[in-house]
């Protein structure tokens, strides 16, 4: 599996090398968990994924080769692999990617900040509800770059036991202007409060939740060093970039609750 992004064009170019490899990409548990775009040929690919028993990492003539455990037996093991390689690719070139959901008007988009489980997909679905010129960028894995973003393809809501699958059949690609962020918990009680960057820049939501794919080591213990020479002296960049991104945002609010962050959208 080749894999490859280009400067401009928020979306990750992979070329499968198997069929076993083409099926698992055109399925929608990947296009819930990742940014990317099947093609059929490549010229001058980024990188390469293998199918390996543990996690590994090579170069051949500056090309790195990344070997994932499970490739394609496993697919939401390797989505989880095939992140991580794709968001250090994307650091490493200039890109931002987040572990977020967006919705524009192409005017002003929300990114939705939050942890597994916190309701990124629910606070999205919920405000497009209330915003219907708001369409969908993505509600998982955003990338960034040159004032353009675009997004996974196929968003996943779980509530209690429910689990749906809806495609983003819309435009993925829109133009950055002016942009909020919002910290989403369903989980917790009803409220809405303002914060500043400052604050938001020390919570831990940027170690634990955006962050969660470049800082989460592999289960193998053998794999961990590797992974560490993969991703360590990327993360440094990544925080500093994504401090730019949180500093230079209108407005940051925190929603929790089931129904806050609805009705504060629809009031102001």
């Amino acid at each position: 599996m080749e894999f490859k992004i280009e400067p401009g064009i928020p979306t990750n170019r992979i070329h499968p090398d198997s069929l076993a490899e083409e099926v698992m990409l055109e399925s929608d548990l990947l296009k819930t968990k990742l940014n990317y775009s099947v093609v059929s040929k490549f010229d001058n690919p980024q990188g390469t994924i293998i199918n390996n028993s543990l996690f590994s990492y090579g170069e051949n003539n500056g090309t790195p080769s990344v070997g994932i455990p499970n490739l394609t037996i496993d697919p939401r093991r390797a989505a989880y692999y095939i992140r991580m390689v794709l968001d250090a690719n994307a650091v490493r070139n200039g890109f931002l990617p987040l572990h977020a959901s967006a919705i524009s008007d192409r005017k002003m988009t929300k990114f939705i900040f939050g942890e597994t489980g916190k309701g990124k997909s629910l606070t999205l679905s919920r405000l497009i509800e209330g915003n219907p010129d708001f369409t969908p960028i993505g509600d998982d894995h955003i990338l960034l770059c040159g004032g353009v973003m675009a997004g996974n393809s196929v968003m996943r809501t779980r509530y209690g036991n429910e689990e749906t699958y809806q495609p983003l059949e819309i435009e993925r690609v829109s133009p950055l202007e002016d942009y909020e962020i919002i910290i989403a918990d369903v989980t917790g009680k009803d409220f809405s409060k303002e914060l500043s960057p400052k604050n938001v820049i020390k919570d831990p939501i940027i170690k634990n939740a955006v962050l969660k794919y470049l800082i989460s080591e592999p289960m193998e213990k053998e794999s961990r060093e590797v992974y560490h020479r993969l991703t360590s002296k990327l993360i440094a960049t990544y925080r500093e970039r994504f401090n730019n991104f949180v500093r230079a945002a209108k407005r940051i609010r925190e929603l929790s609750g089931d129904k806050s962050y609805l009705e504060w959208e629809m009031k102001k």
